[in-house]
């Protein structure tokens, strides 16, 4: 399983490889390499994975997001291939032209090409107009494609998140969360995907927003509840982010939102890209091929099990 990008839609600055390698102490010549080779012998030798063809790519980022340990690196690959089993209407071969477009008719959910000094990458969702469940949920569904291309494709380990809640009513976004839906998708970031938010910022100047933020606590630990913040305004962000990176519909210097968006529709829609989504959402576990304590210890709260799952 392996896919090159089609669209330079990932940009690094000329030291973030080498930083990131440094802040996991695999900096060395052939450090990374064969942490990698140390990975892969452990995939093989795994008799609950459907697969255990892993790119070297994937498997570079596995080691990048468990901050170079291989222990933790393994855990991942492994909550990351049960997952799929657990929960397999999050990673169908969706195409997003087609399976998506009413989510984008009221949000554009875009990685932004560039990152920002400290070699964090940006995701920025700005809602328009009246959202329903659906929308949320499939958008939920959406960035889970995104998380496949990210661990295929980049280097990064921290992420910032915008969502633009400025010409939306809150209410309406609280009233149509679905809760499960939220758990289930979170449960994919953290758990399986490894993502770390080094914080996330809503955008709005309704008072609202802290019963939303209350919600989110029912499904976020309260150390990433600490990483969210209020801005009333993109001036606001300004002082934060570096203009550069952010499109100029939100004050930036960046590409349109629109622009970056069918960057995105179209890498992610190509049929080599859809082929690898197909190949790597076929990386499930086969349960009874493990001890079932250990299952149950790893992944209650999620279906056929009775614990509920808390997502640091």
């Amino acid at each position: 399983m392996d896919y090159k990008p089609k669209k330079n839609i990932l940009r690094l600055r000329p030291d973030t490889i080498d930083y990131v390698y440094r802040s996991i102490n695999l900096s060395k010549p052939g450090e990374m390499e064969y942490a990698i080779r140390m990975l892969r012998d452990w995939t093989e030798k795994q008799p609950h994975f459907k697969r255990n063809d892993f790119s070297d790519n994937f498997l570079r980022s596995s080691i990048i997001v468990a901050k170079g340990s291989i222990e933790n690196a393994k855990q991942k690959i492994d909550k990351l291939c049960t997952l799929r089993s657990l929960l397999p209407e999050n990673f169908r071969c969706f195409n997003a032209k087609e399976d998506f477009a009413h989510v984008f008719e009221v949000m554009k959910p875009i990685v932004l090409p560039q990152v920002t000094e400290d070699h964090c990458r940006l995701m920025t969702v700005k809602v328009y107009g009246t959202i329903e469940s659906c929308h949320i949920s499939d958008a939920l569904k959406y960035s889970i494609v995104l998380g496949d291309y990210m661990r295929q494709c980049d280097f990064i380990r921290e992420y910032i998140c915008i969502f633009d809640l400025s010409d939306v009513n809150i209410m309406d976004v609280i009233t149509k969360l679905n809760l499960m839906d939220l758990r289930h998708a979170f449960a994919v970031y953290f758990e399986g995907h490894g993502l770390r938010f080094k914080s996330m910022y809503f955008i709005t100047t309704s008072k609202l927003v802290d019963t939303l933020i209350n919600l989110l606590k029912q499904v976020l630990k309260p150390k990433l509840i600490d990483r969210i913040k209020v801005v009333k305004s993109w001036d606001e962000v300004h002082n934060i982010i570096d203009k550069d990176i952010l499109p100029v519909d939100f004050g930036g210097y960046e590409r349109s939102e629109q622009e970056l968006h069918d960057d995105w529709l179209e890498e992610t829609c190509n049929e080599e890209f859809q082929k690898y989504l197909r190949d790597i959402n076929s990386t499930g576990t086969d349960e009874s091929s493990r001890p079932s304590y250990k299952f149950n210890e790893e992944y209650a709260g999620m279906p056929g099990t009775f614990k509920q799952l808390t997502v640091d």
